[in-house]
């Protein structure tokens, strides 16, 4: 028996397209980052070089890097620190309102206000003029007054 005939509908015939070149947006234009918050308070290394640190947010963390580990303090002293004293995550410094605290964060080698060592997680109010000490790298505390570096 023969195979029965289907009726098909031709296919239409493709047309001849104008291939017009596929263009990505242009990239909208970056919003310029606002500036950082002014600094309310000043870290003055204590030494040769006197490098300052500005402390700008309400929590900045000391320590040294370790991008391996994923450690990334706003403060580090790995530059500072020859011997080796500073930890990778040693102290926080936070700040509610007008009152800054230094908080040692386990650090092997102590975190010492005015000579005096802090325990591990106790948040000790910092007044201007105070030594602190990360290991063995010292620094001067300084409060600054709004509208002044």
């Amino acid at each position: 028996m023969p195979a029965p005939a289907h009726s098909q509908t031709p296919a239409p015939a493709p047309t001849a397209r104008a291939h017009s070149p596929v263009i990505p947006p242009l990239p909208s234009p970056r919003k310029p980052e606002p500036p950082p918050p002014p600094p309310f308070a000043r870290l003055e290394l204590l030494g040769a070089d006197g490098q300052v640190y500005l402390l700008c947010t309400d929590t900045v963390r000391v320590g040294r890097l370790s991008p391996a580990d994923g450690i990334l303090p706003e403060i580090d002293l790995t530059a500072h620190d020859s011997k080796g004293t500073v930890s990778r995550r040693h102290a926080i410094i936070a700040r509610e309102g007008e009152q800054v605290y230094l908080e040692d964060s386990g650090s092997i080698n102590g975190t010492h206000v005015n000579g005096t060592r802090l325990a591990s997680g106790v948040q000790r109010p910092l007044q201007e003029g105070d030594q602190v000490c990360f290991g063995e790298v010292a620094f001067r505390y300084h409060h600054v007054k709004q509208g002044a570096p």
